[in-house]
């Protein structure tokens, strides 16, 4: 790709553009510049090694209506794409996907997603398959009076693993523990 189209302002320049081929690139992360493309209807990003979708699509998730992702590495569905109503063809073969389950997956092998999106709009991914974002500063600091503080009665991993368990988690829960 020629410099001067890599960096901030590729999805400007690019603003027009309805298809495009990013297969076999050795990709290994969804490009989160595409989620800015406001007319892109078919994408191609098969044959690479990315692993999983971002949070959100963004303007994608509104206007594609063809999307190959097969071949990649990825283990989960969003549910977002339950909510893709023009999505029309969406190839997923050869991915190790964990959620939805197999037979979910299986429906979608003539590439119409009907059935996928119906499910993922009447479930929520299992927690343990969800990948929240944990973000955790530690700043230790020397207590002026150590002897005056209490032992703690609990650890911060009985403090996630609590959160985590939770059944009020929903859709797109994501902890962040500062």
């Amino acid at each position: 790709m020629m410099p001067e189209l890599i960096g901030n302002g590729l999805a400007d320049r690019l603003a027009g553009l309805r298809y495009l081929n990013l297969k076999a690139n050795a990709l290994t992360e969804f490009p989160r510049v595409l989620c800015d493309m406001q007319r892109l209807e078919i994408l191609d990003l098969s044959r690479n090694k990315i692993t999983h979708f971002p949070d959100s699509l963004g303007a994608l998730a509104s206007t594609l209506k063809v999307f190959s992702i097969a071949k990649n590495r990825i283990t989960l569905i969003p549910e977002y794409f339950g909510d893709m109503n023009q999505l029309e063809v969406f190839k997923l073969d050869g991915n190790p996907i964990q959620w939805p389950p197999a037979e979910v997956i299986a429906s979608v092998s003539d590439g119409v997603p009907t059935h996928l999106k119906e499910f993922l709009k009447l479930n929520v991914t299992p927690i343990h398959l969800q990948s929240p974002s944990v973000s955790l500063t530690i700043v230790e600091q020397s207590p002026p009076h150590p002897q005056l503080l209490p032992a703690p009665s609990f650890s911060l991993s009985q403090i996630i693993e609590t959160h985590l368990q939770t059944p009020s988690f929903t859709k797109n829960t994501s902890i962040s523990i500062k």
